[in-house]
Protein backbone atom coordinates (compact mmCIF):
# COMPACT_ATOMS: atom_id res chain seq x y z
CA UNK A 1 0.00 0.00 0.00
CA UNK A 2 2.96 2.65 0.83
CA UNK A 3 4.97 1.62 -2.32
CA UNK A 4 1.03 2.13 -4.49
CA UNK A 5 0.76 5.54 -2.66
CA UNK A 6 4.06 6.70 -3.48
CA UNK A 7 3.79 5.91 -6.95
CA UNK A 8 0.75 7.99 -7.06
CA UNK A 9 2.10 10.81 -5.51
CA UNK A 10 4.98 10.62 -8.17
CA UNK A 11 2.99 10.18 -11.00
CA UNK A 12 0.74 13.28 -9.66
CA UNK A 13 3.77 15.19 -9.31
CA UNK A 14 5.29 14.70 -12.81
CA UNK A 15 1.92 15.58 -14.30
CA UNK A 16 1.37 18.78 -12.78
CA UNK A 17 5.13 19.49 -13.34
CA UNK A 18 4.65 18.78 -17.41
CA UNK A 19 1.38 20.85 -16.84
CA UNK A 20 3.15 24.20 -15.57
CA UNK A 21 5.78 23.65 -18.25
CA UNK A 22 3.40 23.11 -21.17
CA UNK A 23 1.09 26.47 -19.93
CA UNK A 24 4.44 28.63 -18.94
CA UNK A 25 5.47 27.75 -22.82
CA UNK A 26 1.66 28.99 -24.14
CA UNK A 27 1.94 32.49 -22.34
CA UNK A 28 5.53 32.57 -23.92
CA UNK A 29 4.61 32.42 -27.36
CA UNK A 30 1.29 34.21 -26.78
CA UNK A 31 2.60 37.14 -24.70
CA UNK A 32 -0.20 36.79 -22.51
CA UNK A 33 -0.10 37.73 -18.75
CA UNK A 34 0.86 34.77 -16.38
CA UNK A 35 -1.04 34.13 -13.14
CA UNK A 36 0.72 35.38 -10.38
CA UNK A 37 1.74 31.66 -8.98
CA UNK A 38 3.30 30.84 -12.34
CA UNK A 39 5.16 34.62 -12.10
CA UNK A 40 6.45 33.35 -8.07
CA UNK A 41 7.39 29.40 -9.05
CA UNK A 42 9.64 31.45 -11.89
CA UNK A 43 10.90 34.21 -9.62
CA UNK A 44 12.26 31.09 -7.25
CA UNK A 45 15.09 30.27 -9.76
CA UNK A 46 16.79 33.90 -10.05
CA UNK A 47 17.92 36.63 -7.08
CA UNK A 48 15.98 40.15 -7.40
CA UNK A 49 17.76 42.93 -8.37
CA UNK A 50 18.04 46.32 -7.50
CA UNK A 51 15.87 47.75 -10.01
CA UNK A 52 12.97 45.35 -8.96
CA UNK A 53 13.34 45.54 -5.01
CA UNK A 54 12.97 49.52 -5.74
CA UNK A 55 9.54 48.85 -7.60
CA UNK A 56 8.67 46.77 -5.33
CA UNK A 57 8.82 49.17 -2.64
CA UNK A 58 7.23 52.12 -4.57
CA UNK A 59 4.45 49.54 -4.97
CA UNK A 60 4.17 48.73 -1.32
CA UNK A 61 4.27 52.58 -0.74
CA UNK A 62 1.53 53.65 -2.96
CA UNK A 63 -0.50 50.91 -1.50
CA UNK A 64 0.36 52.35 2.17
CA UNK A 65 -1.00 55.70 1.04
CA UNK A 66 -4.24 54.27 -0.93
CA UNK A 67 -5.28 52.33 2.28
CA UNK A 68 -4.86 55.51 4.25
CA UNK A 69 -6.96 57.66 2.24
CA UNK A 70 -9.70 55.08 2.63
CA UNK A 71 -8.95 54.35 6.36
CA UNK A 72 -8.17 50.71 6.03
CA UNK A 73 -4.90 51.25 7.60
CA UNK A 74 -4.51 53.72 10.82
CA UNK A 75 -0.69 53.00 12.25
CA UNK A 76 -0.27 54.22 15.49
CA UNK A 77 3.48 52.95 15.97
CA UNK A 78 6.51 52.92 13.30
CA UNK A 79 5.96 49.16 13.79
CA UNK A 80 3.04 49.12 12.13
CA UNK A 81 3.89 50.91 9.39
CA UNK A 82 7.14 48.57 8.73
CA UNK A 83 5.00 45.40 9.31
CA UNK A 84 2.48 47.55 6.47
CA UNK A 85 5.54 47.37 4.07
CA UNK A 86 6.30 43.80 4.86
CA UNK A 87 3.22 42.68 4.07
CA UNK A 88 2.88 44.66 1.14
CA UNK A 89 5.91 43.72 -0.38
CA UNK A 90 5.03 40.08 0.10
CA UNK A 91 2.00 41.13 -1.53
CA UNK A 92 3.67 42.88 -4.66
CA UNK A 93 5.66 39.71 -5.59
CA UNK A 94 8.70 39.38 -3.14
CA UNK A 95 9.08 36.64 -2.10
CA UNK A 96 9.19 35.23 2.17
CA UNK A 97 12.66 34.10 1.90
CA UNK A 98 14.06 37.81 0.46
CA UNK A 99 12.05 40.20 3.31
CA UNK A 100 13.59 40.99 6.52
CA UNK A 101 12.85 43.31 9.37
CA UNK A 102 16.09 44.89 11.00
CA UNK A 103 18.40 42.23 10.04
CA UNK A 104 21.98 41.51 9.01
CA UNK A 105 23.33 42.66 6.23
CA UNK A 106 26.56 40.41 4.76
CA UNK A 107 29.76 42.94 4.61
CA UNK A 108 32.46 43.76 7.14
CA UNK A 109 31.13 47.53 7.24
CA UNK A 110 27.59 46.50 7.67
CA UNK A 111 27.70 43.97 10.59
CA UNK A 112 27.50 46.21 13.35
CA UNK A 113 24.41 48.07 12.19
CA UNK A 114 20.86 46.24 11.31
CA UNK A 115 18.34 48.45 8.50
CA UNK A 116 14.84 48.48 9.42
CA UNK A 117 14.06 46.68 6.27
CA UNK A 118 15.98 44.65 3.60
CA UNK A 119 14.97 42.79 0.76
CA UNK A 120 17.96 40.03 -0.73
CA UNK A 121 19.29 37.13 -0.36
CA UNK A 122 19.80 34.66 2.98
CA UNK A 123 23.00 33.81 3.45
CA UNK A 124 22.40 30.96 5.78
CA UNK A 125 25.90 29.92 6.94
CA UNK A 126 26.80 33.78 7.35
CA UNK A 127 23.16 34.41 9.23
CA UNK A 128 23.26 37.67 6.93
CA UNK A 129 21.09 39.20 3.56
CA UNK A 130 23.32 39.98 0.45
CA UNK A 131 21.15 43.20 0.03
CA UNK A 132 19.54 44.05 -3.43
CA UNK A 133 17.48 46.83 -1.58
CA UNK A 134 18.26 48.22 2.14
CA UNK A 135 16.27 51.06 3.86
CA UNK A 136 15.72 52.92 7.16
CA UNK A 137 12.18 53.88 8.05
CA UNK A 138 11.53 56.66 10.63
CA UNK A 139 7.73 57.68 11.02
CA UNK A 140 5.73 60.50 12.68
CA UNK A 141 2.88 59.66 13.83
CA UNK A 142 -0.40 61.74 13.72
CA UNK A 143 -1.31 61.08 17.28
CA UNK A 144 0.13 60.35 20.46
CA UNK A 145 3.52 61.89 20.27
CA UNK A 146 4.88 64.76 22.21
CA UNK A 147 7.60 67.37 20.55
CA UNK A 148 10.43 66.25 22.10
CA UNK A 149 9.75 62.25 20.94
CA UNK A 150 9.39 64.32 17.56
CA UNK A 151 12.55 65.85 17.62
CA UNK A 152 14.34 62.88 19.19
CA UNK A 153 13.24 60.93 15.97
CA UNK A 154 14.16 63.57 14.07
CA UNK A 155 17.68 63.73 15.16
CA UNK A 156 17.64 59.52 15.18
CA UNK A 157 17.66 60.33 11.10
CA UNK A 158 20.44 62.27 11.17
CA UNK A 159 23.01 60.50 13.72
CA UNK A 160 21.36 56.56 13.41
CA UNK A 161 19.68 56.12 9.79
CA UNK A 162 21.78 58.17 7.92
CA UNK A 163 25.32 57.18 9.14
CA UNK A 164 23.54 53.27 8.80
CA UNK A 165 23.15 54.34 5.01
CA UNK A 166 26.38 55.46 4.70
CA UNK A 167 27.87 52.47 5.65
CA UNK A 168 26.37 50.54 3.15
CA UNK A 169 27.31 52.25 0.38
CA UNK A 170 30.56 49.87 -0.04
CA UNK A 171 28.02 46.52 0.59
CA UNK A 172 25.48 48.28 -1.58
CA UNK A 173 26.28 51.34 -3.65
CA UNK A 174 22.73 51.83 -5.69
CA UNK A 175 19.84 50.53 -3.38
CA UNK A 176 19.93 52.44 0.22
CA UNK A 177 16.74 54.76 0.89
CA UNK A 178 15.50 56.28 3.64
CA UNK A 179 11.56 56.21 3.91
CA UNK A 180 9.76 59.14 6.13
CA UNK A 181 6.35 58.52 7.30
CA UNK A 182 5.79 62.16 7.99
CA UNK A 183 1.87 61.69 9.04
CA UNK A 184 1.74 64.62 11.67
CA UNK A 185 -0.43 67.32 10.81
CA UNK A 186 -1.49 70.47 13.15
CA UNK A 187 -3.24 73.69 12.96
CA UNK A 188 -0.63 75.31 11.37
CA UNK A 189 1.82 72.58 9.98
CA UNK A 190 1.26 69.72 7.54
CA UNK A 191 3.77 67.21 8.45
CA UNK A 192 6.68 67.46 10.40
CA UNK A 193 9.55 68.20 8.34
CA UNK A 194 8.06 71.07 6.91
CA UNK A 195 9.05 72.62 9.87
CA UNK A 196 12.89 74.04 10.63
CA UNK A 197 15.68 72.54 12.16
CA UNK A 198 18.41 75.17 12.87
CA UNK A 199 16.98 77.52 10.88
CA UNK A 200 16.28 75.07 7.45
CA UNK A 201 13.49 73.29 6.83
CA UNK A 202 14.06 69.33 8.19
CA UNK A 203 13.05 68.04 4.77
CA UNK A 204 16.01 69.65 3.16
CA UNK A 205 18.26 68.79 6.40
CA UNK A 206 17.46 64.87 5.64
CA UNK A 207 17.72 65.57 1.71
CA UNK A 208 20.95 67.15 1.40
CA UNK A 209 22.43 64.39 4.07
CA UNK A 210 21.29 61.63 1.59
CA UNK A 211 22.08 63.16 -1.07
CA UNK A 212 25.88 63.34 0.50
CA UNK A 213 26.14 59.58 0.94
CA UNK A 214 24.05 58.82 -2.92
CA UNK A 215 21.24 57.23 -0.87
CA UNK A 216 17.46 57.86 -1.65
CA UNK A 217 14.73 59.68 0.23
CA UNK A 218 11.27 58.81 0.38
CA UNK A 219 9.04 61.14 1.89
CA UNK A 220 5.33 60.33 3.02
CA UNK A 221 3.55 63.39 3.62
CA UNK A 222 0.27 64.94 4.31
CA UNK A 223 -2.38 66.88 1.47
CA UNK A 224 -4.53 69.28 2.49
CA UNK A 225 -7.18 67.11 2.11
CA UNK A 226 -6.57 64.84 5.21
CA UNK A 227 -4.83 62.34 3.18
CA UNK A 228 -1.02 61.58 2.46
CA UNK A 229 0.86 61.16 -0.66
CA UNK A 230 4.41 60.43 -1.23
CA UNK A 231 7.30 61.67 -2.91
CA UNK A 232 11.05 61.15 -3.97
CA UNK A 233 12.81 63.18 -3.10
CA UNK A 234 16.52 62.25 -4.00
CA UNK A 235 17.06 59.30 -6.10
CA UNK A 236 20.79 58.53 -5.42
CA UNK A 237 22.95 61.81 -5.72
CA UNK A 238 20.45 63.94 -7.09
CA UNK A 239 17.75 65.88 -5.78
CA UNK A 240 14.38 66.04 -7.66
CA UNK A 241 11.95 68.16 -5.66
CA UNK A 242 12.54 71.05 -3.52
CA UNK A 243 9.95 71.99 -0.62
CA UNK A 244 9.14 75.41 0.02
CA UNK A 245 5.79 74.89 1.43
Amino acid sequence: ACGSNFQRRWTNQRLERTHLARRTSRWARTGAAQPQPVRRLQREMRRLDSDEARLALRGAITDLCRDFNTGSFTPILEADVAAYLYHRLLANGCLPKEVYLATRVCGEAAQSRKPDLVIGELKPSKACILPALICELKAFQRWGMTDQQMRRRFEGILYDDIPTLGEMSSVLPRGRVEILADLFVSRDRMGYLTGTWKGEKRIDVVASACERIGASLIWIHPTATDGVIYEIVVQGHNRLTSRST
